[in-house]
């Protein structure tokens, strides 16, 4: 904007600011003062504008000055100093300007409505400040609530997996007692069904080969004890009435040495055999005695 007459200037000390306030002829035409920095002399870079409401005095130049030197001299801040400049038309500005009767009373009355405002602003800032401080004192509580959780279930969960490994090897020890004590119980019969029974066995089956034997063989020795048998026998009832009881006694031991080569010769070899025979009588045991 280009005013048709000459505007008048007022320096703003530390910030080369300058108000431009329009004639009283063209108080009606023009309600807005500008904030801005000259330059070679042309005024026509504006950084604020000014409401001035129409109920409002126009101030002098002279008057302007006064209340911006009291700001400039409260702030040398740019943007605080144009929010003050902004509000010299507003009511408690105006009422600075219509009960100060010196230029000394209206210069302090700014610089105190100066320092009222950036009071208000820094109040506003520690407000603000202690409520991030309480909202980030909060969040560190959460957190370390959360850490504290977190370390709790940690022990907990190596508490509860400590225990359960103590249970498991308590049971363990309890099954390995209790295997222990049931293979001792079955020692016995698992030496004469594994051992003792095929050696017994084995031997019935050479005892009955010589018996067989005999018979065809060393028939007049003495010692030959297949012909004492025979002969004893002859004298019996059984062997007076029985023909053939040669045959009969020789297919009655043929019959039961089969049946115990059978059902007691096991592979002296097979020790995976025996190992599972003996597992297999230790979990009868511990099965019929309700030991588990």
């Amino acid at each position: 904007l280009i005013f048709s007459q000459a505007l008048s200037l007022i320096s703003c000390r530390c910030c080369s600011l300058a108000i431009f306030l329009p004639p009283a002829s063209f108080g009606d035409y023009y309600n807005t003062p500008l904030l801005t920095t000259p330059s070679n002399n042309d005024y026509t870079s504006f950084v604020n504008f000014i409401n001035i409401r129409a109920r409002s005095k126009q101030v002098t130049p002279e008057v302007a000055n006064i209340i911006i030197s009291g700001i400039s001299s409260i702030t040398e801040d740019i943007e605080t100093q144009e929010i003050l400049v902004s509000s010299i038309y507003d009511d408690e500005f105006q009422n600075i300007i219509h009960h100060c009767k010196t230029d000394e009373e209206l210069f302090s009355q700014t610089q105190n409505l100066s320092k009222n405002y950036l009071d208000t602003q820094l109040k506003t800032k520690d407000a603000k400040i202690a409520a991030i401080s309480a909202s980030s004192e909060k969040n560190n509580r959460l957190i370390k609530d959360l850490e504290d959780k977190v370390a709790r279930n940690k022990t907990e969960l190596e508490e509860l997996q400590k225990k359960r490994s103590e249970e498991a090897q308590k049971f363990e020890k309890k099954q390995q007692q209790i295997c222990e004590f049931a293979e001792k119980k079955i020692l016995p019969w698992w030496c004469l069904k594994s051992y003792i029974f095929p050696v017994t066995v084995f031997i019935i089956a050479i005892g009955f080969i010589a018996f067989i034997g005999l018979q065809f063989f060393f028939c007049d020795q003495d010692w030959n004890f297949t012909m004492q048998f025979f002969n004893w026998v002859e004298t019996t009832t059984f062997g007076q009435e029985v023909e053939d009881y040669v045959y009969v006694i020789d297919a009655a031991f043929c019959g039961i040495v089969a049946f115990l080569l059978k059902i007691g010769l096991k592979n002296p070899f097979n020790q995976s055999k025996r190992n599972q025979e003996k597992a297999d009588m230790i979990q009868k045991y511990i099965d019929t005695h309700d030991l588990s």
